[in-house]
């Protein structure tokens, strides 16, 4: 009789890394990841009611280097003097 992919209790040996494998697990943490890509944890119309200040949330923080032209510029401008 073949051996099931998802043998109950038991996990596949993986030889080059020398741990044991078990699919039961990664396929429960996949399961756990797709659902809540499907059913997120925000409603869609919270979402949308909350979207400006969401925005807000996900901005950057404004960088403080300054730009490479404005270096060149000023290293231009030291070497001439």
């Amino acid at each position: 009789m073949p051996e099931s992919v998802f043998s109950l209790g038991g996990s596949r040996f993986q030889r080059e890394s020398n741990k044991n494998r078990c699919l039961w697990r990664e396929f429960s943490f996949m399961r756990s990841v797709i659902s809540h890509a499907v059913n997120p944890r925000m409603g869609v119309l919270r979402c949308v009611n909350h979207w400006r200040e969401i925005s807000i949330m996900l901005r950057e923080n404004p960088r403080k280097r300054k730009m490479q032209l404005d270096n060149l510029f000023h290293s231009l401008e030291n070497s001439i003097k």
